[in-house]
């Protein structure tokens, strides 16, 4: 059975004038799963978006994370810094003292330790 161009204009204009006719001939002519497919799209967008949510949060909880982690390193390079800068202090100090770790005492510059020294020597041969 073939329509005429005149049947074919009245069946498409039906199609348009009655929602529930457009419903029939779709079940007819569409499988079950054409004819689930918007509810099923539906369903699989609003998964997507829970997941995207979810990947959201854990990114945020793994930024915060690595911010927090990354500002204890930055303080522990500060602190370093700051000791490095106390050892340079150290050693400048020890070598302007003969590279002995003693304070100075008495007459010529001599720390404790080296008038112990001198005077160990001195006596030993007497």
């Amino acid at each position: 059975m073939t329509l005429s161009a005149a049947d074919q204009t009245r069946f498409l204009q039906a199609l348009g004038d009655d929602p529930e006719f457009l419903q029939r001939v779709r079940q007819r002519i569409l499988t079950s799963d054409l004819l689930e497919l918007p509810e099923r799209f539906a369903e699989h967008v609003a998964a997507t978006n829970q997941h995207f949510t979810r990947l959201e949060a854990t990114l945020a909880d793994f930024m915060e994370s690595t911010n927090q982690r990354l500002r204890a390193l930055e303080q522990g390079q500060d602190d370093l810094k700051a000791d490095m800068g106390e050892v340079k202090t150290n050693i400048n100090n020890l070598n302007e003292r003969g590279g002995r770790n003693e304070p100075s005492y008495g007459p010529y510059g001599r720390t404790y330790g080296q008038q112990v020294r001198y005077k160990l020597r001195n006596q030993g041969g007497q």
